[in-house]
């Protein structure tokens, strides 16, 4: 796996920059823990959720952010050995394992329900024998059903489209439900309508960006927000404005 650790996610990382089809799918088999003190003084802490946000737009299963509160820019005082520990269990590839994993994750509180899911994903693809494998399919049904009503919510909202009001619900999902087979219907209505508000949105950001006055700025930002709430600059927008 990699952990990008302190750091900011420079355009040539970003995961729309490539397009190649076979790359883009051994790059999401990668596993990434984003490391970042939130009191980061050298490298703000926004250099982290940037790009730990980018990344799961990016469609990465296998993404989490550990952050620490007072660790700022100290390497000793960072989580790199829990990092380094959840990189090795979800690249190991031992089903049994990752089963466990998956278990201890869906139980903590809040649940860790996008570990579960990407362990799970894992795991069924190794040799998984005896209780272990039965232990995958009981989970792998109790994650299905979460996952299902949590779409069955989601998804009138989506098609009926009245406004952006299900923005923020739909990146709450997909930052949860993302790796599960069953978020997919809620995934593709999403992305059809990101094909819709894609260039406007990209056009009215770079606006924004060569807009020198802070206000004038402020108005282009919030009208991407009310407007283009499916780019993938929106979440990105929407914390610069608050």
């Amino acid at each position: 796996g990699a952990f990008p650790m302190s750091c900011n996610l420079i355009a040539q990382c970003e995961p729309d920059y490539f397009t190649d089809k076979k790359l883009q799918a051994a790059q999401r088999q990668v596993p990434l823990a984003v490391i970042h003190g939130q009191n980061d003084g050298v490298v703000p802490f926004s250099g982290a959720t940037y790009g730990h946000r980018r990344m799961l737009d990016g469609g990465f299963p296998m993404v989490r952010l550990f952050d620490h509160p007072t660790a700022a820019h100290m390497f000793a005082l960072l989580p790199v050995p829990e990092a380094i520990d959840w990189l090795e269990t979800m690249s190991g590839g031992d089903g049994a394992t990752l089963t466990a994993f998956a278990e201890r994750a869906k139980k903590e509180k809040p649940p860790r329900t996008r570990d579960a899911l990407a362990a799970l994903l894992q795991a069924k693809s190794s040799k998984v024998k005896g209780s272990a494998k039965r232990k995958l399919k009981r989970l792998e049904k109790q994650l299905d059903e979460t996952v299902k009503e949590a779409a069955a919510a989601l998804l009138p909202l989506m098609k009926r489209n009245a406004n952006g009001e299900w923005a923020d619900a739909f990146l709450e999902f997909r930052a949860n439900f993302a790796p599960s087979p069953k978020a997919l219907p809620v995934l593709k209505a999403y992305a059809a309508l990101r094909e819709q508000h894609a260039k406007p949105a990209e056009t009215l950001y770079r606006k924004a960006r060569n807009t020198r006055d802070p206000s004038a700025r402020n108005a282009l930002y919030a009208e991407l927000v009310t407007k283009y709430y499916a780019s993938k600059w929106y979440e990105h927008v929407r914390e610069s404005i608050k």
